[in-house]
């Protein structure tokens, strides 16, 4: 009997990712887009708008409640960074098992790096401008770990595929 390719595609092809893996992929990439951006626009929503630090500190100011949330919410800055780095790890660690591409991985650890700098640092959390430099090059590590992780997925598909 001749050797037929479609049985040993269909025999001995690697599956594609479950359908988690992509979405905790592309969740992840929000998730850590939303980090970046949270870590830019703060700084410069209280630079570029002096009123809000006016309002802070005035109770009669129409944007006090808009100040006081702003800064309740520097104060949940290490969980949102937090789990953005336990996605991102999770993500690199099952695509590394899966793809055995190294580079996702790497992208997430100096993102986390960065960001746990950013985060428990005292000399760079209380200076407005490295804190988010670094947090805005974490939240952009992680962005990158999640779109390098998801080629390498495609990547590895494409391979199996016309190996196998």
């Amino acid at each position: 009997m001749l050797y037929s390719n479609n049985m040993s595609r269909s025999t001995h092809a690697l599956r594609d990712p479950p359908f988690s893996a992509r979405w905790a992929d592309l969740f992840g990439m929000a998730w850590s887009g939303l980090c970046a951006v949270h870590c830019l626009a703060m700084p410069l929503a209280f630079v570029l708008a002096p009123s809000l630090l006016i309002a802070l500190h005035s109770h009669r100011h129409p944007d006090h409640a808009l100040a006081l949330v702003l800064v309740t919410m520097t104060r949940w800055e290490w969980l949102i960074a937090s789990s953005a780095v336990v996605v991102a790890l999770v993500a690199s660690v099952y695509g590394l098992r899966r793809h055995r591409a190294y580079a996702p991985l790497a992208v997430t650890l100096a993102g986390a790096g960065s960001l746990a700098i950013a985060l428990l640092v005292p000399s760079v959390t209380h200076h407005a401008i490295w804190h988010s430099v670094l947090g805005v090059a974490g939240g952009g590590c992680l962005v990158a770990a999640h779109a390098v992780n998801l080629r390498a997925h495609a990547a590895s598909r494409r391979a199996q595929r016309g190996f196998s």
